[in-house]
């Protein structure tokens, strides 16, 4: 017979889980960029977001741009920080996505972006999946 701690820990494995599948079918993931490893350029005016759900663009300046920074880990579906890129200058998800500030264009407040899907710099969770669900 299991003893009483012992059947504690297993019952908290089997919750852990439970949350995160849940978690995975209520909060989706983005779509990945379908060519791993290669990145994808887009033109983003203000309050587009780019493909891969990571930075909605809000401000065009000369040397800068501004916007909201989304996050897929620790927690994805939070409320956007506030970012700022440089020309050169990279943010990510946290996770599988990175965006590149490639270039601006302050006449047509747009900015130009590289979108890089890099499948082999997972965050925990999904890393988690992959061992113990066996599906990305």
């Amino acid at each position: 017979m299991k003893g009483k701690h012992e059947a504690y820990w297993l019952g908290g494995i089997g919750l852990l889980a439970v949350g995160i599948i849940a978690y995975s079918q209520f909060y989706p993931q983005p779509e990945p960029n379908p060519n791993p490893g290669n990145s994808t350029t887009v033109v983003l005016g203000i309050g587009q977001t780019d493909p891969s759900g990571t930075f909605e663009l809000q401000h065009v300046y000369a040397d800068r741009v501004t916007g909201l920074r989304y996050y897929d880990y620790p927690v994805g579906g939070g409320p956007g920080i506030e970012a700022t890129l440089m020309i050169g200058q990279e943010i990510s998800n946290g996770c599988t996505e990175f965006v590149k500030l490639k270039s601006i264009e302050v006449a047509y407040s747009t900015a130009t972006f590289e979108v890089r899907y890099e499948p082999n710099n997972n965050c925990p969770i999904c890393q988690w999946q992959v061992a113990a669900m066996g599906y990305p």
